[in-house]
């Protein structure tokens, strides 16, 4: 694993492409972040995605950049494994240090990666029950800005739906990967910007939108390797280093790019998803089919105390809900809202349960989220394909810390998910194989919804 995430680190002549074409300002050699284009983070340009439409098994839509990303500027962490990759994912300066420090202490032979040392000292720093985030969250070692924007009012009642331990692991994975995610998309622009470069005959094809041209550009080279001579700079395009499918985790082969997402089709319902791009690689299969693997929800959920399970909404407002949330914890990483076509005459055909607010659904829950197997009396909704209800928030107490005599006092209307005074909902898909059979019959009806990250941190104008 250690070794996979060195090989993404951006090397000193990628680094040095994206200079010459304006994506990267120049800076010293061997620092751990750059100051780059914001276009580093900016959805694919129309003229950079050329899918055809008749091998696509999934569509996708874009928002647009509202914050002229383009125009701006923001600092990149350019290598992963890194006291700087620490600090940027939210330890304090202290802790990050102490971390690195384990990491480079390792066993040799341990092919534990820097994410799992980090996640090492999340669940060991968690053993320490507190009734008090703040003070858990600086036992932790978590800085100012990652403490505020996970206890942001905001976002309160959506905070409390989880455990804090889950929001932090959750939060440091996701911005991790945003870290990598950046990084990838570097390294594909600096090589599209040397197969620009050394095919001068197709600037004609390319955007009329141009890049201001440096006074000097590295001979193109293949694959990319030290510069041995200078060539001629050549005008350099938007479309030539703009992100394309792939850099968001979308390949061309089995994604269309539509306008907005499709109607819903006759006999069919949709259930949506809210999930961070960054943990979207290698999402699908060969033949464009959703990996379950890849948008699971480890055990301890609401419906699923001892297993794996796959949670879906028919409410696009609270998949929205969960993507407000997610876009103010990972401010440069680009967040979905996946949604899936089913037929309803599938759905009829499953064995599933309603578990709405009542007395089982307080001892269901409850037991949950403590990780425990339900009670005799609700032993049935554990054995069904699709559990639906209510969603839990823990807004007065935490659900994990009401002792078993105060579960039917204590668990009351409050403890339901609401958006604008209307309950929220869930839906649980209960085992893989049918997590599977679900994505097989809906092929062809899955929709990604992309929001680009709307305010990154340190994110600066530039002035021209």
């Amino acid at each position: 694993m250690a070794a996979a995430i060195h090989s993404t680190l951006l090397g000193n002549v990628e680094e040095h492409e994206l200079e010459q074409c304006g994506m990267i300002k120049p800076g010293p050699s061997g620092a751990a972040k750059r100051t780059v284009s914001g276009a580093m983070l900016s959805p694919p340009s129309s003229d950079s995605c050329s899918t055809s439409s008749t091998a696509s098994t999934i569509t996708a839509s874009f928002w647009e950049d509202t914050t002229d990303l383009e125009n701006c500027s923001f600092d990149m962490i350019i290598d992963p494994v890194s006291v700087d990759a620490l600090e940027g994912i939210g330890f304090n300066t202290d802790t990050s240090v102490i971390i690195w420090q384990r990491y480079q202490d390792r066993d040799p032979q341990s092919p534990d990666s820097l994410l799992d040392f980090v996640l090492g000292h999340i669940e060991e720093q968690s053993r320490f029950e507190s009734s008090n985030d703040t003070e858990a969250m600086t036992r932790m070692g978590l800085s100012e800005e990652l403490q505020e924007r996970l206890l942001s009012p905001q976002f309160v009642a959506i905070f409390k739906t989880e455990s804090l331990s889950f929001w932090v692991r959750d939060t440091l994975e996701c911005r991790y990967g945003a870290i990598l995610h950046i990084i990838s998309r570097a390294k594909n622009m600096a090589a599209r910007s040397v197969r620009v470069r050394s095919k001068p005959t197709e600037r004609t094809s390319l955007s009329n939108t141009e890049w201001q041209p440096p006074t000097d550009t590295p001979a193109a080279v293949q694959p990319l390797a030290a510069p041995s001579t200078v060539a001629p700079a050549l005008p350099m395009t938007k479309t030539s280093v703009s992100n394309t499918l792939e850099d968001f985790n979308l390949p061309e082969a089995r994604v269309a790019i539509v306008p907005s997402e499709p109607a819903t089709k006759p006999g069919h319902v949709k259930l949506y998803k809210a999930i961070a791009g960054s943990r979207c690689i290698t999402w699908l299969s060969a033949e464009g089919v959703v990996k379950p693997d890849r948008v699971v929800t480890g055990r301890g959920g609401d419906f699923n105390g001892t297993h794996e399970a796959w949670y879906w909404t028919r409410e696009l407002t609270t998949a929205e809900k969960y993507r407000s949330w997610a876009h103010h914890r990972l401010p440069e990483s680009d967040v979905w809202i996946i949604s899936v076509q089913v037929s309803e005459h599938w759905l009829a055909q499953q064995q599933s349960a309603n578990l709405n607010f009542s007395k089982p659904w307080r001892w269901y829950v409850s037991k949950c989220k403590q990780r425990e197997k339900p009670r005799e009396e609700e032993k049935k909704f554990a054995k069904v394909d699709i559990l639906s209800g209510h969603i839990c928030t823990g807004m007065t107490y935490n659900v994990t810390s009401i002792p078993e005599a105060e579960v039917d006092t204590t668990l009351d209307r409050s403890f339901v998910l609401q958006h604008e005074g209307v309950n929220c909902t869930q839906h649980c898909v209960m085992n893989e194989d049918k997590m599977q059979e679900m994505f097989e019959i809906a092929k062809g009806a899955v929709h990604v919804d992309v929001n680009p990250p709307m305010h990154p941190r340190n994110l600066k104008k530039v002035t021209k």
